[in-house]
């Protein structure tokens, strides 16, 4: 069986935190400049940690480990017992870090991260050209407001692997299949907590389909983000 194309898992988290912190302070309301939105006080820069971690949940049973994280869709503020075992699962390789990256951003300024490639062009076994795919990790925020110690912003991380199991056949001989995992989601957070979001499980099978052999895994799919602003707030937003 070939396989080709790109692969590509999606996790959309609803809003979390709905209660309406209120207007924007008077003397920080955004200035409208062209399709930029500036702030007319010094804007507050936001340290932003995204975690992507993918877990393996039929490993976590042969162990006696039960756990479903599905009820962080929603979104909930990790304590510290949840991310110490989040720690724990990727100590004991019963979890993995598929993307750390950390951003900076301020509002009114849209900030980007990009850590990867681009595969090379090639020829398809009809002649046809083949133009290179993008893998790596890529981060952005966008929609940042600062309120007091409040923080709103829109995220997306991207990761994007390359599967040599799951090679497209080429002239030249094969090229690996793109993998993706996204999360794209509104947040609202507090100044130095970490929420967790997930629950995106999958299914995949490892050894031969035609002969039926094999192992079947279940995985789920967690993103931790921790916000955190950064120097001394501005007395006009307190």
């Amino acid at each position: 069986m070939r396989y080709a194309g790109v692969l590509v898992l999606v996790l959309l988290a609803p809003l979390v935190h709905a209660a309406d912190a209120g207007p924007l302070n008077a003397d920080r309301r955004p200035e409208a400049r062209g399709d930029v939105t500036l702030f007319a006080k010094n804007p507050r820069l936001v340290h932003f940690r995204l975690r992507m971690v993918e877990a393996s949940i039929t490993k976590c049973r042969r162990l006696g480990f039960y756990f479903d994280f599905a009820a962080a869709q929603q979104g909930i503020v990790a304590d510290d017992a949840q991310a110490a075992f989040v720690d724990f699962l990727i100590e004991h390789d019963l979890a993995r870090v598929l993307a750390d990256p950390q951003i900076e951003a301020t509002p009114g300024r849209p900030a980007q991260f990009f850590a990867g490639g681009t595969t090379s062009p090639s020829m398809s076994p009809s002649g046809e050209t083949q133009p290179g795919q993008e893998f790596g990790t890529r981060a952005t925020i966008s929609d940042l407001s600062v309120e007091g110690n409040r923080i709103r912003a829109s995220v997306v991380l991207s990761v994007k692997t390359l599967d040599a199991g799951r090679a497209i056949p080429t002239q030249a001989g094969t090229n690996p299949t793109v993998l993706t995992r996204k999360f794209a989601a509104p947040i609202e957070a507090i100044s130095g907590d970490t929420q967790v979001l997930g629950g995106l499980r999958s299914h995949r099978h490892r050894g031969d389909l035609s002969a039926a052999k094999g192992e079947d895994e279940e995985t789920v799919l967690v993103v931790l983000i921790t916000t955190e602003l950064v120097g001394e707030p501005n007395p006009a937003t307190n």
